[in-house]
């Protein structure tokens, strides 16, 4: 009796403890893959048309005032890394604020890009890090 007794709890255990397991892997699942950091004050869009990158910045108000609005923005790093690892980088002072901005062939096929906001302060924040959507 002892023994179906402690069969029974391990049973409970792996069942719950595969059930955790099972959540997690479910809540992950369904956590999207951003393209932006979740302290970051703005939402960025990037798309790929031909060779041609698409990038817009939407500024989130609720933000204000914390020292990273977009008028403290000294630069945006593109890191662009291609599929067989080769990677190239430009700079740009101005921030495609509530527009689209296009980055005339700096893609081919699916490459990887990387967006860096370097803010006056001196810190940064990786915004973006994606292949960015086909148009």
């Amino acid at each position: 009796m002892e023994k179906k007794h402690r069969l029974m709890i391990a049973g409970a255990f792996i069942i719950i403890v595969v059930s955790i397991l099972a959540g997690i892997t479910l809540l992950n699942s369904m956590t999207p893959r951003t393209e932006t950091s979740w302290a970051c004050p703005y939402h960025i869009g990037a798309e790929a048309d031909g060779s041609d990158l698409l990038v817009m910045f939407v500024y989130d108000t609720r933000w204000e005032g914390s020292g990273h609005g977009p008028e403290d923005v000294a630069s945006l790093r593109f890191t662009i890394i291609s599929p067989e690892g080769e990677s190239h980088s430009f700079e740009t002072a101005d921030l495609p604020l509530d527009e689209r901005q296009r980055y005339e062939g700096v893609l081919t096929q699916s490459d990887e890009v990387i967006i860096v906001l370097t803010y006056r302060d001196g810190t940064s924040q990786v915004v973006y890090q994606n292949v960015p959507e086909k148009r």
